[in-house]
């Protein structure tokens, strides 16, 4: 599997809590045994061990700072009967100040990455290990980002 990934270290500081959004699993991979169940729990286990808040949809939505969407996308294409094409990516959205406009804010993505990779068709763990590599990532760079004071 290949990645790329997008911004860093910077989009991350300051984050208290995270609402995880596992996009809706395409119907020929959830036939397959892939669940929006199987990658929240492999997601939330990951991020949780980094102190951060899991939260709930409704929290993600307060207006204070420090809290943000990660959100998951699985997509993929069959290639034969034996192979898929798989992309997994994971994208951090956080509200940010617009320079110039007072009071204005939106939600921007600060930080996302991509992974890319070729599979059997029915084999789901390879898929779930390339997002549980990915969000991997993501607690390596929040890690990065806000590094424990006093250590």
């Amino acid at each position: 599997s290949i990645s790329a990934s997008a911004q860093g270290q910077m989009g991350l500081q300051e984050i208290q809590g995270v609402y995880i959004h596992i996009q809706d699993i395409q119907a020929d991979l959830a036939n397959d045994g892939l669940t929006g169940e199987d990658l929240q729990k492999d997601v939330e286990e990951l991020v949780r061990i980094t102190g951060l808040q899991i939260l709930t949809i409704e929290e993600s939505m307060d207006a204070r700072p420090g809290i943000g969407i990660l959100r998951v996308v699985v997509t993929a294409n069959t290639l034969s009967e034996k192979n898929r094409i798989y992309a997994v990516r994971l994208d951090f959205r956080r509200k940010v100040e617009v320079l110039g406009l007072k009071n204005a804010q939106l939600m921007a993505s600060t930080w996302q990455d991509l992974g890319i990779g070729m599979a059997p068709r029915k084999d789901m763990l390879e898929i779930r290990g390339a997002v549980r590599d990915l969000t991997s990532k993501f607690t390596a760079e929040y890690r990065k980002a806000n590094p424990k004071k006093g250590k």
